[in-house]
């Protein structure tokens, strides 16, 4: 199974083309009146003149995101456009046709490329194309098609250099094979770095969710017997594989994996029902870090996506909480969760580059803060 822990929260509601014209790709839009500024416990908020959307990402200054063109109901064609966070002006850069199915778990590498994966339909037959989309100059370049099935492929950033896709894929006898490939990000060769194999009779093992921190592969598996955390070099040589009591005793009141991130040795999970558990692993051993529960539910604040989190440089973890409308952030370095005092009125889904915020709220507005540590 692909991870989509972190996924499908960047797909929001439904999708219509703007009304803006537009001219050698450029949308106009700076003099929309939907633009407002406001001020909220010191913090400048702003509303993006974007309409209903499928959200992609933040990479320097820019949003990107999908607006659909036109289709039926199971396919459809979409541009990718980028919204100027600083002029609000929107640029189209590439198009996507026919697309069905895609993660939503791209890989920002540098300022200029985006990697992503969508299941699309040529000449009446489902397949996945693997591309690269040039952030300044516009172009969707295939790298590569499949047509493997699940259409679910995770794209994650490493390096300036390099980035990692998740894939699974459904055999002809039943049994699945896992893939974690390491793919050049300047020349697009790709080397398949491990490999997973679970028979349809469940024997053999499975990757259900993968991450990278620091130049190391993440992942969650499970074999015929038990669930391990293991971690991996870029050459897909087995560093670490622990069964770990904490996460198996919440895995018995919970359900099934759905996602792993690490980030400076926290490690946040999820289940497919939305439980969340947070471990901590230092010398001393795992542990559990319960004063991130914020309700009685068992749930945590959430873990904000974030492309920077590859770095490891990248030490703060910007966390939501949906019961409170209250961000807060996880120094790694320290332990300390401390509050930033920012409201977010009825937001349902948050993105953030580490430093930037884009979020959407109950009635699918979309609002930016440039900087959450302004204060």
């Amino acid at each position: 199974m692909v991870n989509i822990c972190l996924i499908m929260l960047a797909i929001s509601g439904g999708c219509k083309r703007a009304a803006d014209n537009t001219s050698n790709g450029v949308i106009n839009s700076a003099n929309n009146q939907n633009e407002v500024e406001k001020i909220t416990n010191n913090t400048q908020v702003k509303k993006l003149a974007i309409d209903s959307t499928t959200v992609i990402g933040i990479s320097g200054e820019n949003f990107y995101y999908q607006e659909r063109l036109n289709g039926g109901i199971d396919t459809g064609n979409y541009d990718i456009v980028r919204y100027d966070l600083k002029t609000d002006e929107k640029t189209k850069i590439g198009e996507i046709k026919n697309l069905s199915t895609w993660s939503g778990v791209n890989a920002f590498v540098n300022s200029d490329k985006l990697f992503a994966t969508f299941g699309v339909v040529e000449d009446e037959e489902s397949c996945n194309i693997h591309t690269k989309i040039d952030l300044k100059s516009g172009g969707v370049t295939i790298l590569s098609r499949d047509n493997n099935f699940p259409p679910l492929v995770a794209n994650i950033a490493v390096n300036e250099n390099c980035f990692v896709e998740e894939q699974a894929q459904k055999l002809e006898d039943g049994s699945y094979r896992y893939v974690v490939r390491v793919v050049d990000a300047n020349g697009g060769n790709s080397k398949d770095v491990i490999v997973k194999n679970r028979k349809a009779d469940n024997s053999g093992e499975m990757i259900v969710s993968t991450c990278v921190y620091d130049d190391i592969i993440y992942t969650f598996e499970y074999d015929a017997q038990d669930a391990y955390v293991c971690s991996y070099d870029l050459e897909g040589n087995l560093l670490t594989k622990e069964s770990v009591k904490l996460l198996n005793e919440f895995l018995k009141n919970s359900d099934t994996m759905w996602g792993i991130n690490v980030i400076n040795g926290y490690y946040f999970f999820e289940t497919l029902n939305g439980k969340r558990l947070v471990l901590h692993k230092s010398d001393n051993g795992w542990i559990k870090r319960e004063d991130l529960i914020m309700n009685r539910t068992g749930s945590i604040s959430n873990l904000i996506v974030n492309y920077n989190a590859k770095d490891e440089n990248y030490k703060k973890v910007v966390l939501y909480d949906y019961i409170n409308k209250q961000l807060s952030y996880l120094d790694t370095d320290t332990g300390e969760k401390i509050d930033l005092d920012i409201e977010l009125p009825g937001a349902t889904y948050c993105m953030t580059d580490g430093k930037q915020l884009v979020y959407m709220n109950d009635k699918q507005e979309l609002y930016y803060i440039a900087d959450v540590f302004a204060k």
